[in-house]
């Protein structure tokens, strides 16, 4: 069997290395090392919370400022606590309803669809949604 385990070794011509990195000599071996590492890491996360934020389509843009909704930082916040609430439970197109203003809100594309404040709401009819929150 001794010859076997040589024969392995003569077929893989030596290309079996450890998963640990790549072969000695190759330029890609350590590109970058621990601070490129550490910057991957910080533009992942950065781009993680970009991409888990609310966005606003252009209607729901458009009505926040033709209602002049100035919405803070805080509000956001909450707005992007109601969408995960919201992702947890399947919902996929929520009524999110905060303070003195409500959001339909599509979850699967985490976007605003529409606003309304409370002045507007009357007795308004609110469709293709399959869940609300209370934010």
């Amino acid at each position: 069997m001794q010859n076997g385990a040589d024969g392995i070794g003569r077929l893989t011509g030596g290309y079996m290395r450890p998963t640990g990195g790549a072969a000695p000599g190759n330029p890609r071996r350590d590109a970058g090392g621990p601070r490129m590492a550490r910057e991957s890491a910080g533009f992942g996360a950065i781009l993680e919370g970009k991409l888990s934020e609310v966005r606003f389509s252009k209607h729901a843009e458009a009505r926040l400022s033709e209602r002049k909704m100035g919405l803070s930082e805080e509000m956001r916040e909450r707005l992007n606590g109601a969408l995960q609430k919201a992702e947890r439970k399947g919902i996929r197109e929520s009524l999110v309803i905060m303070d003195d203003m409500a959001f339909v809100l599509s979850v699967r594309s985490r976007t605003v669809i529409t606003a309304v404040v409370s002045g507007d709401l009357g007795e308004s009819v609110f469709t293709n949604i399959d869940g609300a929150v209370i934010a």
